[in-house]
């Protein structure tokens, strides 16, 4: 099936960011109610004030919904924490609250379960002349509905500029990345794997847009999306 996602991400370096992924239901039919559309641009204050380069501390929030307005699928909120140990690597710690809802084939009855986490995560960076690649390593302690069950994920993103050798303003560049999902506790099997292409442009320095598709697979379905992600960062670190 085919959906169509709006994704608004708004970050603020030192850090405060809304970050939407969207989600599907799998419902009856491609485009049913035209589109379905994920958005998220509340704003939340950071304070001003100048620290470290090598600290970053941010919030991501999310909340998913089926319809445009209603019929909320899920939400979270995590309070991110990272240090810059080089250059080319970052590592960070997480705590998350997830609330999931589900309804019945009729999408009148709806139930919810909530999941706690704590995310450790180390985030590798390289530049091959002026194309950028990240490996990120993600280890996921999970608590769904008082069951434990751990997560681990890698991720390799390549992007690459595509009218210059620089991102800048102006700056039109091509982004892909494929992460892959094991769990590891109480089992370790499968869970997931996501795939990611799109294209973007920078408006200004802190300012960009993409369009991309993604593909996720899991054992028992696999969902094909459309995704539009805006993202602004407003840094706070300088005078």
């Amino acid at each position: 099936m085919e959906y169509i996602f709006i994704t608004i991400t708004h970050v603020t370096h030192s850090h405060c960011t809304l970050l939407g992924q969207p989600y599907s239901m799998t419902k009856s039919s491609p485009f049913q109610n035209n589109f379905v559309v994920f958005y998220c641009n509340r704003k939340i204050r950071t304070p001003q004030f100048k620290v470290s380069p090598k600290v970053e501390f941010f919030f991501e929030t999310q909340l998913r919904n089926n319809e445009v307005f209603d019929s909320p699928e899920a939400f979270f909120f995590r309070p991110y924490f990272t240090y810059n140990l080089l250059d080319e690597l970052q590592v960070g710690i997480s705590t998350e609250y997830h609330k999931h809802f589900e309804y019945d084939e009729s999408f009148t009855n709806q139930t919810s379960r909530e999941e706690f986490r704590i995310d450790l995560q180390a985030i590798l960076s390289q530049n091959i002349d002026w194309v950028k690649v990240q490996h990120r390593y993600r280890y996921e302690f999970r608590n769904v509905n008082s069951y434990g069950g751990n997560r681990m994920r890698y991720r390799l993103q390549i992007t690459v500029p595509i009218n210059k050798r620089e991102f800048s303003k102006g700056t039109l560049f091509f982004n892909t990345n494929n992460e892959f999902f094991i769990n590891s506790k109480p089992n370790l099997e499968f869970d997931q794997n996501r795939f990611y292409s799109a294209f973007g442009y920078h408006f200004t320095q802190g300012l960009n847009m993409q369009l991309g598709y993604l593909f996720v697979s899991k054992p028992d379905k696999n969902l094909n999306r459309i995704q539009i992600f805006i993202t602004q960062k407003l840094d706070f670190t300088r005078n």
